[in-house]
């Protein structure tokens, strides 16, 4: 399979060899090219502002481009340059396990083996990097800074997402835990008013529900996080942790969203402040920031997609008429992650197709658009 990358490349993050913007798909390039991954179904990206994580799942190993200014990409003794531009085999301390999850943050990278270990690199002023350490604010190498307990049952994390200064990890058991940035309520209410969590928090985000209800997807916004949930009876709610007000009056309308049983949600994803929501039939719900289209077309009933992935303010979504496959955007473009045909003049909302053919996954990064293929 091959992975194609477009759009912001300022620091080579798109690991094409420059750091150039481009609006163009095009193949990912690996530093040492006869040991790069086979690059299955089964990869694993997560974004920072300037880098780009990328894991193969089948071997838990992990590569990594573009800024390392502050080490979010870890020690590399073999590396001399600031940036990289291809991707490189990324080192954890001698004796770690094999890589399961990945995040990524503003200028932070957290990484989870497959035994629940946590190690964190590079600059987290706001407890990105969950050392407990106020006073220590970057770590110049991959640093295990916690540990899953995976003798307790259902304590196995399952996913790991970031935004710019916060964490989020779900465990199979459909908890959640959390790290950095909380005083908007993204950490859960309850750890708002500490402003940070310097340590991995447990999220209670069933705060004045009826029924608890577990954690079966989860997404994270620029100041909030977003839920994917089911009660002991099935039923699914989309829950938004966050008491900032430009996204709080977007909660009303999340309401009822899990009430099509014929219809179920499938999986919850979310850009810096847009929220989107897709159902088993392929249907998009999409609320919050539409200063540039990041919604989509006013009217999506006629649209269906079979995966989707949403950037900082643009998203990606894959949909199929049998075996063709097509990759659409939409949203801000300036930096070519909506393609070769967007312009600031077309309408907002606008769809480009960026792609067709068969298609296994799309991922949206800080203004950068990714393809597997």
């Amino acid at each position: 399979m091959t992975l194609y990358s477009f759009g912001s490349n300022g620091s080579g993050q798109l690991g094409q060899g420059h750091m150039e913007d481009t609006d163009t798909p095009h193949p990912v390039q690996f530093a040492d090219p006869t040991t790069a991954p086979p690059l299955t179904d089964k990869v694993e990206l997560a974004f920072g502002g300037n880098h780009t994580l990328l894991l193969d799942c089948a071997s838990g190993r992990l590569f990594g481009s573009g800024d390392n200014q502050h080490s979010q990409l870890g020690q590399l003794p073999s590396v001399s340059q600031a940036a990289l531009t291809k991707f490189v085999e990324l080192q954890l301390p001698k004796g770690a396990r094999p890589v399961a999850h990945i995040a990524a943050g503003w200028e932070f990278s957290v990484v989870i083996t497959d035994d629940g270990a946590v190690y964190t690199a590079g600059k987290g002023p706001k407890g990105e990097l969950a050392n407990g350490n106020g006073d220590i604010k970057q770590h110049r190498e991959f640093i295990k800074v916690y540990q899953f307990d995976y003798n307790r049952p259902g304590s196995q994390v399952v996913k790991a997402v970031a935004s710019m200064a916060h964490v989020v990890v779900l465990l199979e058991s459909g908890e959640l835990y959390g790290w950095g940035v909380s005083r908007k309520g993204q950490l859960g209410l309850a750890n708002a008013s500490t402003g940070v969590s310097m340590r991995p928090v447990a999220i209670d985000f069933n705060a004045g529900r009826d029924a608890p209800c577990k954690a079966m997807d989860v997404a994270c916004g620029r100041t909030f996080t977003l839920v994917m949930a089911r009660d002991e009876t099935q039923a699914q709610s989309v829950i938004l942790l966050s008491n900032d007000k430009t996204m709080t009056k977007f909660a009303e309308d999340l309401s009822g969203l899990g009430d099509n049983v014929s219809d179920p949600i499938i999986s919850v994803t979310a850009g810096w402040s847009t929220i989107h929501v897709l159902s088993q039939s392929g249907q998009l719900f999409s609320v919050g920031n539409n200063s540039h289209g990041q919604l989509g077309p006013s009217n999506k009933t006629a649209l269906r997609f079979a995966s989707q992935s949403a950037g900082t303010e643009h998203y990606l979504g894959i949909s199929h008429s049998g075996s063709n496959f097509t990759v659409s955007t939409w949203g801000w473009g300036e930096h070519g992650n909506c393609g070769p045909d967007y312009t600031e003049s077309r309408p907002k909302g606008e769809l480009y197709e960026v792609f067709n053919g068969p298609v296994r996954a799309v991922y949206g990064g800080y203004a950068s658009s990714w393809i597997l293929a």
